[in-house]
């Protein structure tokens, strides 16, 4: 029973979470081509980065990978807090509060497009939002 192959969560080979390198390791894959998968799905209407939040919760770390499973949701969780903390840190708080900001109204702007305008094509916006954080980001530089 212990040759059975387990999908457990890397802690070496991680870049966020470890699911993807956790995936790619169960699958037998580069953990490149997984990462890639998750940021394509990530502008299918965020399929992607919905997906990857559970994936974080529900699979358990290679660290915990003998607890029961309402203690391992709750040290995912933890797990989870204590990674984004940290990311949002070394960004740092300023920038990193600006990119949050960034992130949350081209969602608003994308989800009240598909509500508003029913019969546009909204995948019109995600160009023009690359443009502006790009013309945004270019112009704070100076």
């Amino acid at each position: 029973m212990s040759d059975q192959k387990r999908l457990l969560r890397s802690q070496t080979n991680r870049m966020l979470g470890g699911v993807c390198a956790g995936l790619a390791s169960y699958l037998g894959v580069d953990p490149l081509l997984i990462r890639f998968a998750f940021g394509a799905l990530g502008f299918i209407n965020g399929f992607g980065v919905i997906l990857y939040c559970v994936l974080w919760i529900i699979i358990p770390d290679q660290a915990g990978s003998e607890l029961a499973s309402e203690d391992a949701v709750r040290a995912n969780l933890s797990d989870m807090r204590n990674q984004l903390q940290t990311t949002v840190q070394s960004i740092g708080a300023t920038r990193g509060s600006m990119l949050v900001g960034l992130f949350l109204i081209a969602a608003g702007l994308w989800f009240l497009a598909k509500i508003v305008f029913p019969h546009l094509n909204v995948a019109l916006f995600w160009p023009l939002i690359f443009i502006g954080a790009g013309v945004f980001l270019l112009l704070r530089r100076r």
